[in-house]
Formats: structure tokens, sequence, C-alpha cells
């Protein structure tokens, strides 16, 4: 069992482990859709810095949360380590999946994490790269 990312890429089930993909992951050209359904979404991300240093979130919010990053709002460990640069994200419309998938993430080894990102996005791209001009000032109505 595999799914489908990015460019026709799958993620072999190893990497997918135990918990499923949500049934489909949301590639990063597509991202001008989020938060157009009326159902809630719920995301978990891998951020990394320019180090190299990983971290592992969930949100119902990616936009603002990676705003949130980028712009050091919260004290913590990605303002300390710069972790800034959305690597890698899914989507689900169950906060119970998305937390367990999370979890789940968070105790892989670094290298299966690597694994993951380097499946739906080879080049490590800042996959939030063009959402944010100056202006946008009031994330307030962000998915």
């Amino acid at each position: 069992m595999s799914f489908r990312a990015p460019q026709g890429r799958e993620i072999p089930e190893t990497i997918l482990f135990s918990i499923p993909l949500f049934g489909k992951l949301k590639p990063y050209n597509h991202l001008g859709d989020i938060g157009r359904e009326t159902m809630k979404k719920y995301y978990v991300y891998i951020l990394t810095s320019p180090s190299g240093t990983l971290y592992t979130g969930m949100t119902s919010n990616l936009k603002r949360r990676v705003y949130e990053h980028k712009q050091k709002l919260s004290d913590g460990f990605t303002k300390k380590y710069n972790v800034t640069r959305l690597a890698y994200y899914e989507e689900t419309g169950d906060v119970q999946t998305a937390l367990a998938r999370e979890k789940e993430i968070k105790k892989w080894r670094r290298s299966k994490k690597l694994a993951l990102i380097k499946s739906v996005n080879p080049k490590w791209q800042d996959l939030s790269g063009g959402w944010y001009d100056e202006a946008d000032q009031d994330l307030e109505g962000l998915p």
C-alpha cells in the first residue's frame, strides 16, 4: 500500500507505518484550496532550519501557524533554533487522527522523517514560499 504525493511520487508503506496519511495528501501546489471547504481541517507538518533541525507540529490553520514560526512570534524551540521552513505537511478532517499522526512522527528516528520529506519534497523547497506578501498583516481570516 502506498499513497500518491506531489508529482506522482509514491510514499512507501514503510514510511507510512501503521497510521494512514488521512486518505490523501494535499501537495504544496494545491495550497490555494486550503480552507475553502466547510469541513474543519487539521495539518501535521514538519519544519526545518538552515542547519537541518527538524520540528513536527499540528495545527488547524497551517498558513497562520507557519507565519507565526517564520516571524518568531512564540518563544520556544522553533524560535531558538531558527526552524522556519515548511518542508512537509499532511491534511485530515479529524483532530484525533492528526494528533495521533503527529505523535507517531515525533517518535520516528531522524532518518525516517528525512525519507518522508524527501518522498514528497526531494528538493527541500520551502512549501510556504509565496504564501505571504509584505502587505499581508491580517492573518485572522486565513485558513
